[in-house]
């Protein structure tokens, strides 16, 4: 009753008791974030997607559109932001050719990587590495881990939408152990009839 009929006088008591306690509040809320993420996650979410929440996301790139423009140049010409680009590029790309999609994250891509020692997977060149979508999009080839191999600029240019096994094999850098080692990444096999691919 006493709340209820003094709101001014507990908002002010609320706040001193906050001030002298700031360490275990904030420790309460966060282990309370941390105990209730979902929860959390779906409030915002819902505000967000509020009149009250875009408004206010509205006001704030207003106000600070000089510094969101600055922060996304930084991360746009990062490392991790053109290599977060790319992997966009590719899920657009396979939309619009009506490719099966799967997401994949930047960490898994580096797993591939780290398999190849990080060198072309076709050369073994080090030096300006991409993804290379093995069987080419532009044949169906899905955008997805199991179809991704790292590829120098020269190889990845050089296959574009040419079959794997015959471009491969007509290279002076072929090798049978690199092939094998391709094969064994995108879960395909001479032995069973999967390849040739087209």
């Amino acid at each position: 009753m006493w709340k209820k009929n003094n709101p001014e006088r507990y908002r002010e008591l609320a706040q001193q008791s906050r001030k002298r306690n700031c360490d275990r509040y904030n420790q309460s809320a966060r282990e309370s974030y941390h105990q209730n993420k979902a929860l959390y996650a779906a409030r915002q979410k819902r505000y967000n997607q509020s009149e009250k929440g875009k408004e206010t996301k509205r006001n704030y790139c207003n106000q600070n559109r000089d510094r969101i423009n600055r922060t996304n140049r930084r991360y746009s010409t990062s490392e991790r932001g053109r290599k977060v680009k790319l992997l966009a590029n590719h899920r657009r790309e396979a939309a619009r050719l009506n490719n099966h999609s799967v997401f994949y994250t930047l960490q898994q891509v580096e797993s591939v990587k780290d398999f190849f020692n990080n060198q072309c997977a076709y050369c073994g060149k080090k030096s300006s590495l991409t993804l290379d979508h093995f069987v080419p999009s532009s044949k169906g080839g899905p955008d997805c881990l199991g179809n991704l191999v790292p590829a120098c600029l020269s190889c990845n240019s050089s296959k574009q939408d040419k079959n794997p096994e015959e471009w491969y094999k007509s290279q002076r850098f072929y090798s049978k152990q690199r092939w094998l080692k391709i094969i064994e990444v995108v879960g395909k096999s001479v032995i069973n009839g999967q390849l040739p691919l087209f």
